[in-house]
Parts: C-alpha cells; sequence; structure tokens
C-alpha cells in the first residue's frame, strides 16, 4: 500500500520486503528498481535493507585486462628480460662513461663540478 503525502510516497513494509527480494534474487537492479517503482532516493532501497536488518550483498568485482594487450607467452617474456637485461647494462656503462667525464674535467679544468654529500643546502 502506498500513501502519498504531498511530493513523499510512504511505502508498506511488506511492498518495500517485495521490492528488495527483487533486487536480492537479481531479478532486478537497485537502479532497475528504482525506476519501475519510481523510488526517488538513490539509497532508499539500501536503507529499507538494514531497516530490516538485512546486509546489503557484496558486488563481485570484476578485473578485465585491456583489450589490446595480448597475452605473452614465456619465449615472449625470457627475449624481454634479455632485452630489459642488454638497455640495463647500457645504461651502466653512460653512467660510469659520464661520471669518468666528470672526472676528467674537475681534473682538468680544476672544477668541482660534483657536490660533496655531507655540504648541508642553504634555506632560501
Amino acid at each position: 500500500m502506498r500513501i502519498k503525502t504531498g511530493s513523499r510516497i510512504y511505502r508498506s513494509d511488506s511492498e518495500k520486503l517485495r521490492i528488495i527480494q527483487e533486487v536480492l534474487s537479481g531479478k532486478l537492479s537497485k537502479e532497475a528498481a528504482q525506476r519501475k517503482y519510481g523510488i526517488r532516493g538513490h539509497s532508499a532501497i539500501t536503507n529499507w535493507m538494514r531497516s530490516f536488518g538485512m546486509k546489503e550483498p557484496l558486488k563481485a568485482r570484476v578485473y578485465m585486462s585491456k583489450p589490446n594487450k595480448k597475452q605473452e607467452h614465456p619465449e615472449d617474456l625470457s627475449a624481454r628480460i634479455k632485452e630489459l637485461e642488454e638497455a640495463l647494462k647500457l645504461a651502466e656503462l653512460k653512467s660510469e662513461a659520464y661520471s669518468k667525464m666528470i672526472d676528467i674535467a674537475e681534473e682538468k679544468f680544476s672544477l668541482k663540478i660534483r657536490k660533496k654529500l655531507s655540504t648541508k643546502q642553504s634555506k632560501s
């Protein structure tokens, strides 16, 4: 039984329970039940469930992989690992070369290029 007073519609407990059962059984989602029965509050059904001592079922989370990403095979992964290891070796060589370059520049031009770690930074 519905009683309409002003802009609010009051539903009987039996009607609320019937709507909750439709949602819990999976016949309707909460949003679909709100549209079908003209329920205005976005959390009204959840509040009804709480008032009747029911717990809202947990929503299943679906994790989907990106559609454009293909599954990689172990052979592809081992090739990728080798590629990354080579890139790491190259990066280490570059770092060593830059460090040596700084050493030579400091020695040749009598410059202090590297900052000492024990030096305190000035407050600006």
